[in-house]
Parts: C-alpha cells; sequence; structure tokens
C-alpha cells in the first residue's frame, strides 16, 4: 500500500498544487533491511586520479546508493553518451567507486531493488571490466550541498561481472522550452505529447533515468494517477513531506477531474502530461533504468 502512496512524497502530492488541498501523506516505500540499516551516509574523501594504493576492503560505513541517501564521494555524471543498455546488481550491496578500479575511492553499496523494482542503471561508459553507471541516490542533500549544482548527478563504477546488463535504447526528452515529451528509440524519435504543465523552476535539468514507475492512492478528489519516477530530486528542498527524506521529482499524469477542482499552479520539480501519455510511455517500454533528459 505503501508503493501506492508515492505521490507524496514526489511533488508535494499532485493535490498540493492546487489552492492548498491535499490528498493524504504519502510515503517511499522501504528499502532492504540492509539498506535502511545504514544510517546516515560518511563523507568521503574524493577520488585521485591516480591512486597510489588500493585499500584491502572496503568500508562497511560506506551509504547506499539509494533515494533516501546521499553519496558524497559519487562523481558528478561526466556527460558521455549513453551506452544504449543498463546494468543490474547481481546481489544486494554491489560496491561502487569513483573510478574504473578498487584502487580509486569507495563510493556506496547498491541495492538490489530501488523502489520496490530492480535496480536498473544507466551505462555512460567502459573500462577494462568496469562499468560506469548513473546512480539513484543523490550526491549532497542541498542542506549541507556546496552549490544547487551539486545535489544530483551522481555516477560511479561497478565491476562488469558484479552486475547484469541489459540493451535498453529508450530515451526520453523533456523540453520545457517546447513544452513537449520525446520518446527515442536509439535516437530515433517514435512518440511525442505535449507538457500540460511544467515543473517550474524546482524542475532539476539535466540527465537522470527511470527510477520506478506507480499509481497513486485514489481520493475523494481524485483518480489513480500514474507516474513515472526519476532520480532527480530538488536541489533546493531535503525532502518534500516532513520525515520521508526524499524530494523526488517525477512524469504524471493529472485527472479531468483534478485539473477541475485542484489544479491552480504548478506541481513542484514535476512534469504533468496527460494520462493517456503516460500509459503510451509505459506501452511503448519505459520502465526503471530508461534515460531521461530534462532541458
Amino acid at each position: 500500500m505503501r508503493r501506492l502512496l508515492l505521490v507524496g512524497l514526489l511533488c508535494l502530492s499532485i493535490a498540493s498544487c492546487g489552492a492548498g488541498t491535499t490528498t493524504g501523506a504519502a510515503v517511499v516505500p522501504e528499502q532492504s533491511a540492509e539498506v535502511t540499516a545504514t544510517g546516515s551516509p560518511a563523507a568521503m574523501p574524493a577520488a585521485s586520479a591516480t591512486p597510489a594504493t588500493c585499500p584491502t576492503a572496503v568500508p562497511a560505513s560506506l551509504p547506499w546508493a539509494t533515494v533516501r541517501q546521499a553519496t558524497p564521494a559519487a562523481p558528478e555524471d561526466s556527460g558521455t553518451p549513453y551506452a544504449g543498455q543498463t546494468a543490474t546488481p547481481r546481489q544486494e550491496g554491489t560496491a561502487v567507486f569513483a573510478g574504473p578500479s578498487s584502487c580509486f575511492t569507495p563510493v556506496a553499496y547498491l541495492p538490489l531493488k530501488t523502489l520496490g523494482e530492480l535496480t536498473a542503471l544507466p551505462v555512460i561508459g567502459t573500462s577494462s571490466g568496469w562499468l560506469h553507471v548513473l546512480l539513484p541516490s543523490r550526491r549532497h542533500l542541498p542542506s549541507v550541498a556546496p552549490s544547487p549544482a551539486s545535489v544530483n548527478h551522481a555516477s560511479g563504477w561497478i565491476q562488469s561481472a558484479a552486475v547484469t546488463t541489459t540493451k535498453a535504447p529508450l530515451e526520453i526528452v523533456v523540453d520545457q522550452v517546447a513544452k513537449t515529451v520525446t520518446l527515442l528509440d536509439a535516437g530515433k524519435a517514435v512518440y511525442s505529447t505535449a507538457i500540460e504543465m511544467d515543473g517550474g523552476t524546482d524542475s532539476v535539468r539535466g540527465r537522470t533515468f527511470v527510477v520506478g514507475v506507480y499509481k497513486t492512492a485514489a481520493s475523494e478528489q481524485c483518480s489513480e494517477q500514474p507516474l513515472i519516477v526519476t532520480a532527480h530530486q530538488s536541489q533546493g528542498a531535503d525532502e518534500y513531506l516532513e520525515g520521508e527524506g526524499a524530494a523526488l521529482q517525477a512524469l504524471h499524469g493529472f485527472s479531468w477531474g483534478c485539473k477541475i477542482t485542484l489544479l491552480s499552479g504548478r506541481t513542484p520539480g514535476c512534469t504533468v502530461i496527460s494520462d493517456s501519455a503516460v500509459a503510451e510511455l509505459l506501452a511503448r517500454g519505459v520502465k526503471p533504468g530508461t534515460v531521461v533528459t530534462v532541458k
């Protein structure tokens, strides 16, 4: 049931974009016991370009690369082209490093599942048995980040032998200037739809990826709403709902009934498209791991 109520965490609840009305508190699904038991992430030193020595073991105190935790040692997304495949860890606790070797600074552990579904990470580079992937975690919480730009776009390196790779040619482009959402298949546009309402100044620009697909719970004001959750989180708020530990942003639908009764402003950070457009994106294969670029 907790999975069905995710939208409150994502965007202050869909109803909150109206005149102060809410549909009820919502929460992010629990991670595995190994993930939630780790506590706050530990600050890690920056990776050296040429590590002098290799550690004998990965520290047990590393944070987990989840939507609730920050991974401050994670390198920023380098912007290298997406490789058209995703990587899923074979087991809980796969180690992530700041470079393509265990000699580099350890960054985090990977959970087997993210928001209740198998973790799928876009591959953006390779090097001698290592894969460079995007991570679902934030690099820093906004309240302690050196700058807003240092909050999102975490990446890291994992051993290719520790993951299963899957071909994943789909990409979503959210163009907030042209007011369109376009689905690409191997770089070719195959579907496009209009943005009904963008996320305003809180919407994070740049490359991210889908971390979950859900429907909100029905309420007195609205029917259930489909949404495609991304790894982007607010650059200004540690969390959208107190105690939930995340401020996720999403592509989501908005029923006509909600529009009539509640719609008077933007949904913070999120991109609103029609329910039918969300359904079409999912029918065409959008799933966890799908790359999303917001511009």
